[in-house]
């Protein structure tokens, strides 16, 4: 399910399913058990957000090449910001 949500496409499922579990599926089974996912994805993305208090952390990284002491490689920035319940953002890199 969450390949769905996330938009991965029929394709990239049968090639992720046949990597993982050893088994291959048709594309058309693919895109039916999408369909039949479409009910619940389109469930939780009309929710009510309203009931409950939903505080949140936003976490991201940047990877960079960088050089070091003569050799070459790779550095991730790190930056997140968070919103508290009453609405206080927080923010750090």
């Amino acid at each position: 399910m969450e390949m769905v949500v996330n938009g991965v496409s029929t394709r990239k499922i049968e090639q992720i399913t046949q990597e993982l579990r050893g088994t291959e599926f048709s594309k058309s089974t693919v895109s039916e058990l999408c369909k039949r996912l479409d009910p619940m994805v389109k469930a939780w993305n009309n929710r009510s957000l309203e009931e409950k208090a939903y505080p949140f952390v936003l976490v991201d990284a940047l990877v960079l090449k960088v050089r070091e002491e003569g050799a070459s490689g790779r550095a991730a920035h790190l930056s997140g910001s968070a919103k508290a319940p009453r609405g206080i953002a927080r923010c750090w890199a």
